[in-house]
């Protein structure tokens, strides 16, 4: 690609394979119009899918733009692990470019945006992007580690990152062995817990508890108080109950805790939707008491 054209590159999102820009070869300001491969066949390969021009990018444009041929993804199962790390980093790096938008998704959850960087909270340039992992998917080589990655639109919506396997969301690096941890439904309610200094993990939707009884050989290890924190409806109840009777019981045995049985419970409250909006209600302080009650 010719300099004057790549001087007016702006990488503005990325997926798991390709980025995007505004295109250069012609006027393109509504959306980036530009992707650029990340494929080993076709690496550095650019195309505007609006305008069809083509182009190639050098191997030095492409370690300008901190696309270096150590993220080059292949069509194989082996780096499954490594191509979900580097998205999600991706994706982080790119939020830490945009304190504003940072700051802003941390007023709007009422947390500190420390929680947000511990969750691995990160931008796409559509959507803010949360990992997803799961402790029983070795045969993908992907056991303790990321499975996928949840999209969190500005209309609320949420999707997957495709290639995604639903998995659970929580501060990977910073789970403690207190002895306890906080289910929530959903990231906004288990990141709102975790502000508060608990505890806390959460899951996709209120049905979901594929590989939950794995976490307590692994990531959960020591851990026998689970209390579920459901959304305050009919359908959030009964996904609460379901996890519940699937923990409540469950023996573990851990060689540095040793053996042991789980406890599950679930935090009734009144008068708010959910707990993110309980701490809205009532304040940290008081919702944090309350919680601790369950301890």
């Amino acid at each position: 690609m010719k300099e004057s054209d790549f001087q007016q590159l702006n990488i503005v999102s990325t997926e798991y394979n390709r980025v995007w820009s505004y295109c250069c070869y012609h006027k393109d300001t509504i959306r980036p119009n530009l992707s650029i491969s990340l494929l080993d066949k076709y690496y550095g390969k650019c195309k505007c899918w609006a305008c069809n021009k083509e182009g190639q990018l050098s191997y030095a444009q492409m370690d300008k733009l901190l696309l270096s041929r150590s993220i080059v993804y292949k069509n194989d199962r082996d780096k499954l692990l490594t191509r979900w790390n580097v998205f999600n980093k991706s994706c982080y790096d790119n939020l830490q470019k945009f304190p504003l938008l940072k700051l802003g998704l941390a007023k709007e959850l009422n947390i500190r945006t420390k929680s947000l960087d511990e969750w691995q909270v990160g931008y796409d340039g559509v959507s803010f992007t949360i990992p997803m992992f799961r402790e029983d998917l070795s045969e993908y080589y992907r056991e303790g580690g990321l499975c996928g990655v949840q999209r969190r639109f500005p209309d609320g919506a949420k999707r997957c990152v495709k290639g995604s396997h639903l998995g659970w969301m929580y501060s990977y690096e910073h789970i403690l062995s207190d002895g306890y941890i906080f289910i929530c439904e959903g990231f906004s309610d288990g990141i709102s817990v975790y502000d508060l200094g608990l505890n806390s993990m959460a899951r996709y939707n209120c049905r979901h508890t594929e590989g939950i009884e794995d976490y307590f050989e692994g990531v959960l290890e020591g851990i026998d108080t689970v209390i579920i924190i459901p959304d305050n409806n009919i359908v959030g109840m009964e996904g609460a109950e379901q996890l519940r009777d699937e923990l409540d019981g469950l023996y573990y045995s851990d060689d540095e805790w040793g053996d042991g049985e789980v406890s599950a419970t679930i935090f009734s409250f009144d008068g708010a939707k959910d707990v993110r909006q309980l701490i809205q209600l009532k304040g940290k302080d008081y919702v944090r008491k309350e919680l601790r009650r369950y301890l």
